[in-house]
């Protein structure tokens, strides 16, 4: 029996997302050993920024896989994909090579750390895995030339490629990067987690306690209360409704005096309820109605969608929100709608709140589309591109 492929990867810290998966593969491929190379733990305040408020996750992301920290916290940090040198920590290098692996992928280009990494690899012979969800936030033709060599170059560090969407794919494509180079490897939650969280909670209960009539139409925004995010435009097509619904905000951020100034103006019922943590929130599932994401082109994919999803909950996206080609089957898993159109808005959640009221039942559609988009599936792309990458055959599941 030969060995496994000895896969490491580099991350800033520990994500409540990847860490579901790392414990999955750890759990169900015994063709990969992957380690996790986290450069730093944060710190509640870190973990926090954004949401204006420090919290640590309610689940744990370092159990059930192999992993190394090579930093205890520290204040001198900034973990937000924005700071580009916020998470320095050159002995990410050394930490890969001790591991000897086969493989390294690395998740993009937006920390030095990851540059460092992948230059280490790259110079040592290690072939690298790209992930990342960097999109075309202007039409081709309008992309400079210096950016366009810019990031060709640094593509060039990378010797294969996972895709983890439709626009994605459309990236790395547009970048010359070969078919034959390109793994489908898509952005995922862990499903099930979510769809037993949602289908457990007793819906009617659970709308009572927030004093919310359980005829009602309820519409949820879930994260970050940024500008990008744009949750207040939320609450201005509830307004434009015939009959606003019930719009819970679930989160906290910088816009959160927006979103107030537009509660306290409009007709619709706003709750605000704080930051939730990841048990929290999928709780909340069970009891909304549709999900609303109204992002700008910084919304690369948007995994609360994902989320909603697999507990059965139709959402609106714009149509600037990466996993909208994705996940988004218009009137069965949701809308797309144009960008800043909150009419728009109002009228795919009237489609959602009239399909509601005659009887139809979204989750089947919602939780099928997801099912796509799982740990299995990801999983799958990642042992061929992983394979691939080690010289090795691998027979894909059809």
């Amino acid at each position: 029996m030969r060995e496994p492929v000895r896969l490491s990867v580099v991350m800033t810290h520990p994500i409540q997302y990847y860490a579901p998966w790392f414990r999955y593969i750890a759990e169900t491929v015994p063709e990969i050993r992957l380690k996790a190379h986290y450069c730093v733990i944060p710190t509640p305040e870190q973990q926090g920024v954004g949401f204006e408020e420090p919290f640590t996750w309610d689940a744990s992301l370092l159990d059930g896989y192999d992993h190394v920290i090579l930093r205890k916290p520290s204040h001198k940090v900034t973990i937000h994909s924005s700071s580009f040198f916020g998470v320095t920590v050159p002995e990410i290098a050394a930490s890969v090579r001790s591991a000897n692996p086969d493989v390294v992928l690395v998740p993009g280009w937006y920390s030095i750390s990851f540059i460092i990494a992948a230059l280490s690899a790259r110079l040592g012979g290690i072939p690298i895995l790209y992930r990342g969800d960097s999109q075309l936030t202007t039409r081709w033709e309008y992309v400079s030339t210096a950016k366009r060599v810019r990031t060709q170059t640094i593509l060039r560090m990378f010797t294969h490629f996972l895709s983890v969407g439709k626009r994605n794919h459309e990236f790395l494509r547009n970048y010359s990067i070969p078919e034959s180079n390109i793994f489908f490897s898509p952005h995922c939650v862990d499903n099930e987690f979510f769809q037993q969280s949602a289908s457990r909670i007793d819906r009617r209960a659970a709308r009572q306690a927030l004093g919310v009539a359980p005829e009602s139409f309820v519409v949820l925004f879930a994260g970050k209360l940024e500008r990008k995010k744009r949750p207040w435009e939320v609450i201005e097509a509830a307004d434009k409704m015939d009959r606003p619904p019930v719009v819970l905000i679930a989160g906290s951020g910088e816009a959160e005096q927006r979103c107030r100034a537009a509660a306290a103006t409009g007709k619709a019922d706003v709750r605000f309820l704080g930051f939730q943590n990841q048990s929290e929130i999928a709780r909340l599932y069970g009891m909304v109605d549709a999900l609303v994401l109204p992002s700008d082109s910084g919304e690369t994919w948007g995994m609360v969608v994902n989320e909603a999803l697999a507990a059965g909950v139709p959402c609106v996206v714009t149509d600037r929100v990466g996993c909208g080609p994705d996940l988004i089957q218009e009137g069965k898993t949701g809308f797309v709608i144009p960008f800043k159109d909150t009419g728009a808005q109002a009228r795919a959640l009237r489609h959602i709140r009239a399909g509601v009221e005659e009887g139809k039942d979204f989750s089947e559609s919602c939780r099928a589309r997801v099912a796509e988009y799982s740990f299995e599936t990801a999983t799958a792309g990642l042992k061929a591109a992983v394979f691939s990458a080690a010289g090795r055959v691998v027979r894909i599941r059809q």
